[in-house]
């Protein structure tokens, strides 16, 4: 690649160098143009596997009488001695003068180089030769299978040998050694063979615990083999991360697992987490249970565990310990203090209340917790939430949370935010948090708002005999500007002139917001000749009209 870029660079400036020249220098007008010569661009003394292709093709570079690079010139490509073959047999040469092919060795295994030509027939230095040495063996030499601490050099140096077809070692050669699988590292990237075309690389092991590490040593992708390393874990800082120092009741899952870390160093390249690490958990106190009797560290170098605890009560009654395999030292002990479990909530005030819509209730509600004794119990969580209604009970959220007090006492301010009024509209539920099925229900009432409409709801439109009582009474509904009925609104009637009198001059709206009265017309015939209203004092607007006929007496 190196050369193709270098050549490439060369023939740009031939020709540009050319370009600014006389076109007669060198050549007499109207002369053409023909292939000269012929010599090795790049792929020669190349190293390969028997019988497989070359990494870098044969590549030649083709030049006219004036040294130009010459395009569209035939090239033959012809294996001389070792048995391979060429992709390409003949090729024309492109705008820089040069042609390739790939060359596949052969796959014998006798003494020497192989070798190929490139031909420009009839040409001055045809054909040009290039060689190439096969190598017929990459044996693995000292280092594989090998187990050693994290983070540190395995004790015997990884080596590889090269040998060519004749078995003859290859000296020289560069080795690339690559980490393919642990996360280590070596200390270069390449290493050469010496006369006895050996060559090594120091590896050290990534910070993975359990998984088989991999080194290759390789000249090419085809012409490669692997080492591999198992990483052990002697000594470790093994510590605390979280989940220590927790309380909860009895029997009750802690909301923090206990975790810890397991580190290395600090070394060359500081602290290092170590992945792949079996933790080992074990309860040593309190009665209680883990999920798991193990787990392994993540890349991070933490590992966790569930842990749900006994039924030993007390300051730091719950015990649980970590350690890990090989390690020297006590492990690590989680410790977690425990009260007895809630069974039950009693509702002390506060239940089956009626309230303004859009205002706090006037109490507060009050609950009580107990344990199976009937005890109280302190210093528990509790979750408040509506459960029934369309609209309740704590501004800008939809539940809350508090902690009983040393009475096992607590206690929550209710808004009636919903729209629909109604005895039963709301329904608060409150449950001890990490508890199942300890919980109780607040029902609470909304009342309507205040009168904001009043809409005619039957006994309009009907006829009677002059001077007497209609057949059906004349009705109004009142509501709020939810349009929940409204009661106990004062209705005001008033018949008009000419239009005889109501029964009662006022009447007060049902649960239904629901008002009505008796309408007697006055002595005037005639189709629609009656008039009587409906208002509610202090609703701008609320007048209602009804209508109704009159015919002649007898």
């Amino acid at each position: 690649m190196r050369w193709n870029r270098l050549f490439n660079l060369v023939g740009i400036g031939v020709v540009l160098i050319s370009g600014l020249s006389c076109s007669g220098d060198a050549s007499e007008p109207g002369a053409v143009r023909t292939a000269a010569a012929i010599d090795v661009a790049y792929g020669n003394d190349q190293v390969g596997l028997a019988g497989n292709a070359l990494r870098a093709p044969i590549t030649v570079r083709v030049t006219d009488q004036q040294g130009l690079p010459m395009k569209g010139a035939s090239v033959a490509f012809a294996v001389a001695s070792g048995g391979g073959s060429v992709s390409r047999a003949t090729v024309l040469t492109n705008e820089m003068g040069l042609a390739g092919t790939n060359w596949t060795l052969g796959s014998g295994l006798a003494p020497g180089e192989q070798s190929l030509t490139a031909s420009l027939a009839g040409k001055a230095g045809s054909p040009v030769t290039f060689s190439a040495r096969v190598v017929a063996q990459v044996v693995k030499g000292t280092g594989d299978g090998q187990t050693a601490e994290v983070g540190w050099n395995v004790a015997e140096v990884p080596t590889v040998i090269i040998r060519d077809a004749s078995g003859i070692p290859v000296a020289g050669l560069a080795v690339r050694w690559t980490v393919t699988g642990g996360g280590g590292w070596v200390e270069a990237p390449t290493s050469a063979t010496d006369a006895n075309g050996t060559a090594s690389m120091p590896w050290a092991l990534g910070y993975s615990v359990g998984a088989v590490q991999y080194l290759q040593a390789s000249l090419s992708p085809q012409v490669a083999t692997t080492f591999s390393a198992s990483a052990v874990l002697t000594s470790a800082t093994l510590a605390i991360v979280a989940g220590n120092n927790q309380s909860g009741f009895t029997g009750s899952f802690l909301s923090v697992s206990p975790t810890v870390s397991v580190i290395i160093g600090p070394g060359d390249f500081g602290a290092q987490a170590v992945q792949g690490v079996e933790v080992l958990w074990e309860v040593v106190g309190g009665g209680g249970t883990t999920f798991a009797g193990s787990s392994a560290t993540d890349r991070l170098g933490v590992a966790s565990v569930g842990w749900t605890l006994g039924s030993a009560v007390g300051a730091n009654s719950q015990r649980l310990s970590a350690s890990v395999p090989g390690l020297s030292g006590p492990p690590i002990v989680f410790v977690a203090s425990t009260t007895t479990a809630p069974t039950m909530i009693s509702k002390l005030s506060g239940d089956l209340q009626v309230g303004a819509m859009g205002q706090p209730l006037p109490q507060p509600l009050v609950v009580r917790v107990l344990d199976a004794s009937g005890s109280p119990v302190a210093n528990v969580d509790l979750l408040w939430n509506q459960v029934y209604g369309d609209g309740c009970c704590f501004p800008g959220m939809h539940a809350e949370y508090n902690t009983t007090n040393g009475a096992g006492e607590a206690s929550i301010t209710v808004t009636l935010l919903g729209q629909v009024a109604s005895p039963t509209a709301e329904s608060v539920e409150v449950r001890v948090v990490g508890v199942e099925n300890v919980t109780a229900t607040f029902q609470l009432g909304v009342l309507p708002g205040l009168p904001a409409m009043i809409t005619l709801a039957s006994g309009s439109g009907q006829t009677a005999t002059v001077g007497t009582q209609l057949p059906l009474p004349i009705t109004v509904e009142v509501r709020d500007k939810d349009w929940n009925p409204t009661p106990g609104v004062t209705v005001l009637w008033a018949a008009g002139p000419g239009s005889g009198s109501t029964s009662v001059a006022s009447s007060v709206t049902d649960s239904n917001g629901i008002a009505s009265t008796a309408w007697t017309i006055g002595a005037t015939v005639g189709a629609g000749t009656q008039r009587a209203t409906a208002t509610v004092p202090g609703l701008v607007g609320s007048s209602v009209t009804f209508t109704a006929s009159a015919t002649a007496g007898p």
